[in-house]
């Protein structure tokens, strides 16, 4: 679940990379949610984080920057992690197994099988179930991320019949981290 990008901003790619740097670089220790993530000049990587939210498997900006005209063009994906998916199929066949390989030859009749599972299984299942809530949380976080980006480095969403550019070289990158 997710939808593609495509915003314009009259920034390069530099004064994008430097204006996020220094954001990311505030702790904001106070703040009851923000926009977090890392990148460089040619890439970014952006999600929201809220207190009391486990971001354990929440959606996210990933987008690539180019230059245009005078501007940059940011394009990508908000998606759910790709990882998701194939982390809850592991976990599932995990208690599956746990459950085979302690509750067959124990034997179905006696109490142990249950409490050598509880705490495997339950860890197992405790996992899969803050994947899912915070993947099903952050299902909305676009329009706090667009907002972000409108704010910040003056994205703004490019109409379709807009074209690239073209080609251009780019600047070594410079990094910005969370």
């Amino acid at each position: 679940m997710g939808h593609d990008v495509d915003l314009y901003t009259p920034l390069d790619p530099s004064a994008i990379a430097a204006r996020l740097q220094a954001i990311m670089n505030d702790p904001m220790a106070d703040a009851e949610e923000r926009i977090w993530g890392a990148g460089d000049t040619h890439n970014m990587t952006l999600s929201r984080e809220r207190k009391g939210i486990f971001p354990y498997g929440a959606h996210y900006l990933k987008a690539t920057i180019t230059p245009e005209g005078s501007g940059s063009r940011i394009t990508g994906a908000f998606r759910s992690p790709g990882w998701l998916p194939g982390y809850l199929v592991i976990t599932a066949g995990l208690a599956v197994f746990y459950g085979l390989a302690i509750g067959l030859p124990a034997g179905p009749f006696q109490a142990e099988p249950a409490k050598l599972l509880a705490l495997p299984v339950g860890i197992i299942v405790l996992y899969a179930v803050l994947a899912l809530r915070g993947n099903r949380r952050t299902r909305d976080d676009w329009p706090h991320i667009q907002a972000f980006l409108e704010q910040e480095i003056e994205a703004r969403p490019v109409e379709e019949s807009a074209s690239t550019a073209g080609a251009v070289n780019r600047p070594a990158p410079q990094a910005f981290r969370a």
